[in-house]
């Protein structure tokens, strides 16, 4: 199977997006269980497809969003360096799309 045949780039993006504006709804305060799922799966298909760098991102939110569970004081700021930086390469990525076509 090709790869574009087993994912779609442009839905990828709109999940990615999905989860990006979950987490900015949620202040990164709660981010449920249904969420992190979410955010595994994704991992796979952005590494799948060649979104390297957005698999990365997602997958340190998620170590560092688990932690907050066993932890009293948690420092966000890791979290929202890469959420920043993940939510800049989405708009990338959507810019290149558009200018493709």
């Amino acid at each position: 199977m090709e790869l574009e045949n087993k994912y779609n780039i442009k839905g990828i993006i709109e999940e990615l997006e999905q989860i990006i504006n979950d987490l900015f709804l949620s202040g990164l305060g709660i981010v449920y269980e249904n969420t992190m799922e979410d955010m595994k799966n994704l991992v796979e298909k952005c590494r799948d497809i060649g979104l390297t760098f957005a698999g990365e991102k997602l997958e340190d939110m998620m170590k560092e969003l688990s932690k907050k569970e066993h932890s009293v004081s948690f420092d966000y700021s890791k979290v929202v360096k890469d959420y920043h930086a993940l939510s800049g390469y989405v708009d990338i990525v959507i810019s290149k799309i558009e200018d493709l076509g």
